[in-house]
């Protein structure tokens, strides 16, 4: 768009700028206050005053006349411009009187309120009211008059109660006249209404029929009929005291079921739990059947108690078989079996040991006869030390078989001084030495007749013979041994016949028995019977080389 050319001073036509129509309104001298050949204009080129006076400058806006655009500042121009933009609003209405005044009248504003004698005003944000309401004692705040509550009512103190009357209660009582009159009501009918809560002989005369027991007989609880099937049942049970069972008692289940020790599945429990079977007539057997598995006995002991077992402990008996006879007085216990714990059991510790104990004939005290394993070694022991026999004179073992031999005690601390032998002992012992030969036992040759085979040795009737020829008396020898006892007679037991006890599905709970016997002890005629010591003969008869050797070498 082309320029304008607008003169500098009315005066002065000449003088002129250029100004671009679309450049911002005021131009900046030496920016964009263009001379007309399009330099920049600069204050210098202002100079001079119109008519040529250039010793007169521009200094103020006197100096200039007012231009088509830009006006003077005038009370009446403000006036004007702020009166062409007043505008009205719903509470205010504005007035401009050109050049004298512009005023501001507010508007009337219509009651929204119903009216009332405590009315609720409602104000705008200028804290002007726009409207009212009736109010209620919720917009109120409580001053020396207090407001109704039921907290309130309830802790009043009831001043002024009395109870001089017990009249009845009416519509025009106050609450304090009415409870007085209740209270005189309540202490005046106390006597009677705890006299007849007290009263148990039925003041009211209620019957059964009328609290529906109609057949209800008042009879006595020994005297009570039951019915037929609670009589069948009764008869079946057996008293936990001074009642006897016949029969057999048939029980399902297992004992320490869950895999746990005997947990709550005792049958008898006490002192002493377990259970008992006794017979005047038979004899008296604890049966286990399976074929399934094998019939086990169970042992379980444990440290602590059950609820809180701990770690079984050393010498404690694991399982135990007493033996149990009636002295004419009393049950007494003469023998045992038991396997007995030889350390604190633990995870990777377990030793056990068993043990056999009997009662020696004429005593009263049991004795300890055999131990397995009693030191973790696997070895079979006696009782006691050096105290018991392996074998009797009349019940010998047949063969005694060994990896290696016997090994006998020969502790100098436990001997007397070795002496050695005379010549009546060294004579006698060479003859012994020419003694022996070749044998049959005479129950083999019985046996197996012309089969029975030959041993070497000799007797010890030989030997008594030899000794005695030589002025020694053979019994004082160790190596010679003599051996006698009483008569033992036979005992058998025998048993009746028993038929088998099924279930009500005739399953088998116990077999039956035959009726039968058993040899509890073996007649034994009295007897007597020699035998040697070998390894003191041996040794006797070594001697009596050793003497003759002696004797050859110094010949």
């Amino acid at each position: 768009m082309a320029r304008v050319r607008v003169p500098i001073h009315r005066t002065s036509p000449t003088q002129s700028v250029l100004i671009d129509p679309a450049a911002t309104v005021g131009a900046q001298i030496g920016v964009n206050l263009l001379l007309p050949d399009g330099s920049a204009a600069k204050m210098s080129d202002f100079g001079a005053r119109p008519g040529g006076d250039s010793s007169a400058s521009i200094d103020t806006s006197d100096d200039i006349d007012e231009g088509a655009y830009h006006f003077w500042f005038t009370d009446r121009r403000a006036q004007d411009a702020a009166g062409s933009i007043l505008a009205n609003s719903t509470t205010i209405s504005l007035a401009y009187v050109a050049g004298t005044s512009i005023t501001a009248t507010l508007n009337d504003l219509a009651d929204s309120g119903t009216g009332a004698a405590l009315v609720k005003i409602t104000r705008d944000a200028k804290g002007r009211i726009s409207g009212t309401s009736a109010a209620t004692t919720t917009d109120l705040a409580e001053g020396v008059n207090l407001y109704f509550t039921a907290t309130r009512v309830l802790a009043t103190v009831l001043a002024g109660l009395s109870t001089a009357t017990n009249a009845v209660i009416t519509a025009t009582d106050t609450v304090l006249s009415a409870l007085g009159k209740l209270q005189a009501q309540i202490t005046a009918n106390l006597a009677t209404l705890t006299a007849h809560t007290s009263n148990t002989s039925n003041p009211h005369g209620v019957t059964k029929t009328q609290v529906g027991l109609a057949n209800v007989d008042n009879t006595s609880d020994v005297n009570k009929p039951v019915s037929t099937a609670q009589a069948a049942a009764d008869a079946l049970r057996v008293l936990k005291s001074g009642d006897t069972m016949t029969g057999n008692l048939a029980t399902t289940g297992v004992f320490g079921s869950g895999g746990t020790a005997f947990a709550g599945d005792a049958l008898f429990t006490g002192s002493q739990a377990g259970l008992w079977a006794q017979s005047s007539t038979a004899a008296a057997r604890f049966v286990c059947l399976s074929s399934a598995s094998n019939v086990q006995f169970i042992g379980a002991r444990c440290g602590g108690t059950l609820a809180t077992p701990t770690a079984t402990p050393t010498l404690v008996a694991l399982l135990e078989f007493d033996a149990s006879s009636y002295t004419g007085s009393g049950w007494v216990y003469p023998g045992t079996a038991a396997w007995v714990t030889t350390e604190a059991h633990s995870p990777t510790a377990r030793g056990t040991r068993y043990e056999i104990s009997t009662t020696p004939i004429g005593t009263t005290t049991l004795l300890k006869r055999l131990h397995i394993d009693r030191s973790g070694n696997g070895a079979v022991g006696p009782g006691a030390d050096n105290t018991q026999d392996l074998g009797e004179a009349s019940l010998r073992w047949a063969v005694v078989r060994a990896g290696t031999g016997s090994i006998n005690t020969s502790d100098a601390r436990e001997k007397t001084d070795v002496v050695p032998l005379t010549a009546a002992e060294l004579a006698a012992a060479a003859d012994l030495a020419r003694a022996p030969g070749t044998y049959q036992w005479l129950a083999a040759v019985q046996a197996k007749g012309a089969d029975a085979r030959w041993h070497a040795g000799l007797t010890v009737q030989q030997a008594i013979a030899i000794m005695q020829s030589h002025g020694l008396d053979p019994m004082r020898y160790g190596f010679i041994c003599y051996d006698q006892w009483p008569e033992t007679p036979e005992v058998v037991n025998s048993w009746p016949a028993q038929d088998a006890v099924l279930d009500d599905e005739g399953n088998v709970v116990t077999p039956a028995v035959e009726a039968g016997s058993e040899i509890a002890q073996e007649y034994r005629p009295a007897g007597d019977r020699y035998s040697f010591r070998h390894d003191e003969l041996l040794l006797f008869i070594v001697r009596g080389f050793a003497a003759r050797l002696d004797a050859l070498e110094s010949a």
